[in-house]
């Protein structure tokens, strides 16, 4: 009995003194729990506002114009280089509004980005010469077509929604991160016309081609990354973004429809029209962004400007959904997919108030 007694005192004694430890400890700790390092001005909504001036290359695989044979295909013999597409800068912008939430830092942020672009290739040869064009577009004849000039024309249209659930904290004193999570929509839209005209009419077989493709997509899915700053001294920060996303992807509309022609503007009776509705699939897209940006408070912390510069790196898997032919019959056409990659410079405004 004495010794029972003394081991149940010696119990309650030590859990009192844990409860008691672990009580006072988490007072002073509590400055050290990833303190916040968002923007905070001296409003009562704490709203902030962005815009975008974007400048960026798009750029996808199998976009390919022909072959440039130094010889005809009859001859048994290919010795030519390759025409591809001429990939170039274009604007665009992007546009968000965000807001602080009164609950440990947190904050909400939606943006809308807008894309429009439009690239051209095109190739030409002496019809009087022993050059030739060889196509990759449209469905081939048996009898190997050739031809003297070749013109294509590449649009994309891209509109991507994100909305994003994030805390910025600091981790050390000079680095600050924001992860978030979120969702993203995206709509792409991709439109493509070929043509091949033989100006030689005698003397090759074959007759002028038009080729159109389109590709129309949606795609809604989870979203997340981190946004990092590393403080430099006299507010500037240097900074790099990172996000990725796996989105289900509905292809409403792949479209095919070719034509040949006795000339450029006189259609006669060879067309192919094959369309394709409602293909599933689920597509990654990833993202880096790197650049320097500097901000400040206004009017005794009523207001906060920020401005940033970077170049920043996609890729959206998979995206091409053009169909090519591999023979004359539609059963030998495959889908041979390709990535869309965009680099280029984001230019960012900030507005807090």
């Amino acid at each position: 009995m004495p010794w029972t007694i003394v081991v149940t005192l010696a119990t309650c004694s030590l859990f009192g003194q844990e409860r008691y430890d672990t009580r006072n400890m988490s007072t002073p700790m509590m400055p050290g729990y990833n303190a916040s390092s968002r923007i905070a001005v001296r409003r009562d909504w704490d709203v902030y506002s962005t815009a975008s001036f974007i400048y960026w290359n798009p750029l996808q695989e199998n976009l390919e114009l022909g072959i440039v044979s130094d010889t005809a295909v009859t001859t048994h013999t290919i010795n030519g280089n390759v025409v591809d597409q001429d990939f170039s800068y274009t604007p665009g912008f992007r546009i968000g509004m965000g807001m602080n939430l009164h609950r440990d830092g947190w904050d909400i942020f939606g943006q809308y980005t807008w894309l429009r672009n439009t690239d051209t290739a095109s190739a030409s040869v002496d019809p009087n010469g022993t050059q030739v064009i060889i196509p990759f577009r449209g469905i081939p004849a048996t009898t190997n077509p050739q031809y003297h000039s070749a013109s294509e024309t590449w649009k994309l249209s891209m509109d991507l929604a994100d909305f994003e659930l994030a805390r910025a904290f600091y981790v050390g004193t000079e680095l600050t991160v924001r992860p978030f999570c979120g969702v993203r929509g995206a709509w792409i839209r991709q439109y493509m016309t070929t043509l091949y005209i033989d100006e030689a009419s005698g003397i090759l077989a074959e007759n002028n081609i038009k080729v159109e493709q389109l590709s129309h997509s949606w795609a809604l899915g989870p979203r997340a990354g981190l946004y990092a700053n590393w403080m430099l001294g006299q507010r500037i920060r240097m900074y790099g973004n990172g996000a990725g996303d796996l989105l289900f992807t509905q292809y409403t509309t792949l479209g095919f429809h070719q034509e040949g022609t006795t000339s450029a503007h006189q259609p006669v009776n060879n067309q192919f029209d094959i369309t394709q509705h409602y293909l599933h699939y689920i597509r990654t897209h990833l993202e880096l962004e790197f650049g320097f940006g500097w901000g400040m408070y206004l009017d005794n912390h009523l207001w906060h400007i920020d401005v940033s510069a970077g170049y920043g790196f996609q890729v959206y898997f998979d995206q091409n959904m053009f169909r090519n032919f591999t023979d004359d019959s539609s059963s030998f056409s495959h889908l041979p997919n390709g990535n869309l990659y965009i680099h280029g410079m984001t230019f960012n405004f900030r507005f807090d108030y």
